[in-house]
């Protein structure tokens, strides 16, 4: 809102009505870009749920496509605006996936679309719209701009993207793919909370450490080694297939040391413990 409102550089001569008339219809535009990602969820659902994403993509939507406008425009073409900006936003997410792009923030329809369809808003209401004046001067400068942006864009990031590949390349190795980004690129392991032991008893945990209902102990896979690493139940460490123990987070209340790497110390065997077994892909414990 500040933004939008302070793009109009000044408040005297009028100018601070304008500020202010930006000010309100860019929280109109968020309000009918939420409305417009409610009908949208709504109907994608068949009435079953609301999709927070595609709610919240509408309000951001509606943020973008109001922006052009905000300070000629009425309230209430602030809402209808926002509320269109929400609806094709969202609808373009179901295109992408057709055709196979990736885009997990949902920036194309916010900022491609919606910000397009902004662009030539000023074009269409306001005082120089064609649905004012009747006359279509306005809105053939808006497209005239919307195209010569497009274009600037289009050969500059190419251009850009072209050099990046030939140098660092552009995508990863597909084992990272696989993995996932949040690992080999920042370090961040997933471990999911019901793969861990539970911490309640100290005795179930200890009866048995490598599998919890039957199941299996959870394992990931390093991608810098390749190294197959078993998740303990309750420890929150993760065991590599050599048998050492690689800790990835700390427990505050205790360490428990898994049973399979105590055997020695327990008695139960004179012979050095086996590893921990770990489970590969497509095997079975």
């Amino acid at each position: 809102m500040a933004f939008n409102s302070g793009s109009v550089l000044g408040v005297s001569n009028g100018l601070a009505y304008a500020a202010a008339r930006a000010g309100v219809n860019t929280i109109l535009g968020s309000v009918g870009g939420s409305i417009g990602g409610l009908v949208f969820t709504t109907i994608a659902s068949r009435n079953k749920y609301v999709d927070i994403v595609e709610l919240c993509t509408g309000l951001l939507s509606g943020l973008v496509a109001v922006t052009a406008a905000c300070d000629i425009i009425r309230p209430w073409e602030a809402v209808l605006v926002g509320m269109i900006g929400g609806l094709v936003a969202n609808g373009i997410g179901g295109v992408l996936v057709r055709f196979g792009i990736d885009d997990p923030v949902g920036v194309v329809g916010v900022h491609l679309v919606a910000g397009a369809f902004g662009t030539v808003v000023p074009g269409l209401f306001g005082s120089k719209g064609v649905f004012v004046t009747g006359s279509f001067t306005q809105l053939g400068v808006q497209v005239l701009g919307l195209v010569a942006m497009l274009g600037w864009t289009l050969a500059t990031s190419a251009l850009f993207l072209f050099v990046v590949d030939l140098s660092v390349g552009l995508r990863v190795p597909a084992h990272h793919e696989r993995i996932g980004l949040d690992q080999t690129e920042h370090n961040m392991v997933l471990i999911r909370l019901d793969d861990l032991g539970d911490d309640s008893s100290d005795e179930e945990e200890d009866e048995q450490p490598s599998t919890r209902d039957g199941a299996a102990t959870p394992s990931v896979r390093s991608w810098k080694s390749g190294e197959a690493h078993t998740i303990l139940p309750g420890s929150k460490r993760v065991v590599t297939d050599t048998g050492a123990a690689d800790s990835v987070s700390h427990d505050s209340k205790r360490n428990l040391e898994p049973a399979a790497l105590s055997t020695a110390r327990q008695g139960e065997s004179n012979a050095p413990s086996s590893p921990v077994p770990t489970m590969d892909e497509g095997s079975t414990m």
